[in-house]
């Protein structure tokens, strides 16, 4: 088990940012490898808290990323910077991201996969944000119908969905219908 995993960030980061050291300043310098570490390291500080850190290393992977055409990277970094900026309440910023991403997973995964599922939540999330309701509305619906096609009844994604519409409703004071 990573350190990452047992909890420990302090030290899962300065493991990070050992490898990244090691891959970087060989003689044939590795730097594709190296964007994963890069984007580790942006995961272990927004989950610190340390969201301008954060956003400088997914900066950072994105950049690699694009200059390599890694393009599952490039979308993860994407994703990760966009879910920064809603984090940092900057809304229309992180929409621009996270459509971003959610047009590169469409390219690369199956229309209805977990992935775009994934970034279709975090899209409502952004316009719930914004007090765009029906926005968010039609994000979370979406990816309800996708998790509803390939989870069981009771996962946990499922029933997210569910709370998400909940709140959603009662938001807008549809008392009735969020309880339904």
């Amino acid at each position: 088990m990573t350190e990452f995993n047992k909890g420990s960030h302090e030290n899962a980061l300065e493991y990070y940012k050992h490898s990244y050291d090691l891959l970087v300043n060989t003689e044939i310098p590795r730097v594709g490898p190296s964007v994963y570490l890069i984007n580790d390291i942006g995961s272990i500080l927004n989950i610190r808290e340390q969201y301008d850190q954060a956003l400088e290393y997914y900066m950072r992977a994105l950049k690699i990323s694009q200059d390599h055409s890694n393009y599952p990277v490039i979308a993860v970094s994407l994703g990760s910077i966009g879910i920064i900026y809603r984090i940092k309440g900057e809304y229309y910023c992180a929409l621009n991201y996270q459509m971003r991403c959610l047009d590169m997973k469409k390219k690369n995964f199956p229309n209805e996969h977990r992935e775009i599922a994934k970034i279709s939540d975090h899209i409502a999330a952004i316009f719930n944000g914004l007090g765009d309701f029906a926005g968010a509305m039609k994000y979370h619906q979406k990816s309800l119908k996708m998790h509803e096609k390939y989870l069981l009844n009771g996962h946990d994604n499922i029933e997210s969905n569910f709370n998400h519409l909940a709140h959603l409703l009662t938001n807008q004071e549809k008392y009735n219908e969020a309880l339904n």
